[in-house]
């Protein structure tokens, strides 16, 4: 199925969530969808900068501890799901793209698009990088959330989104929103992109 990646991003910042502990998702017509920062847990998970290790296999790699909390949260519950792609926005980016790594450690590369995705591997190793290669990380020029944490690692395949914000273009206020979805949604629309999913 073809669809506008504006469209999916629509979808990702609607309603309709399901909260497992502080952790949102949604299924929507055989799209997973994870919820972008939400409230107080979601924003200490997001400086919850640490590289721990994800226990789970025998190679073992370093994540963004608080994402990784969110992310077994919902694991169990998720692996149980039936889907055809993965989606998510800022904090339910990061999401998004360890639940993709974990489809494609059982075997399956789910389509993933993840918009305006922080920073979550430390140092990955290439077999993390391969189980993501399919992933597409849509970016806004300038948004500063995609640049942290420093010394962590983006994954997957980044497509650059250009175009002016609402506000003069070397303010601070312009430099700061464009991580906003307003911003991403313009520039996604003045893309005009499509993705198969």
């Amino acid at each position: 199925m073809i669809l506008k990646v504006s469209e999916l991003f629509d979808t990702c910042n609607s309603g309709g969530w399901i909260t497992k502990g502080t952790t949102q998702y949604k299924l929507v017509d055989g799209t997973l969808y994870f919820q972008c920062s939400d409230g107080k847990e979601d924003w200490r998970r997001n400086f919850a900068f640490p590289a721990v290790p994800y226990k789970r296999m025998k190679n073992k790699f370093l994540v963004h501890a608080g994402f990784l909390s969110a992310w077994k949260e919902v694991r169990d519950e998720i692996n149980a799901l039936d889907f055809h792609a993965i989606v998510g926005y800022s904090h339910g980016a990061a999401l998004a793209l360890l639940a993709c790594e974990d489809q494609a450690f059982r075997g399956r590369k789910v389509p993933t698009i993840v918009f305006g995705c922080p920073r979550i591997f430390y140092k990955p190793p290439q077999i993390v990088k391969d189980r993501t290669e399919h992933a597409i990380r849509y970016t806004s020029k300038g948004d500063i959330v995609t640049k942290v944490p420093p010394f962590y690692h983006h994954v997957g395949q980044e497509v650059l989104l250009c175009g002016k914000t609402h506000r003069e273009e070397k303010s601070l206020l312009s430099y700061l929103s464009r991580h906003s979805p307003s911003v991403y949604r313009q520039r996604l629309l003045d893309a005009g992109l499509s993705a198969q999913i």
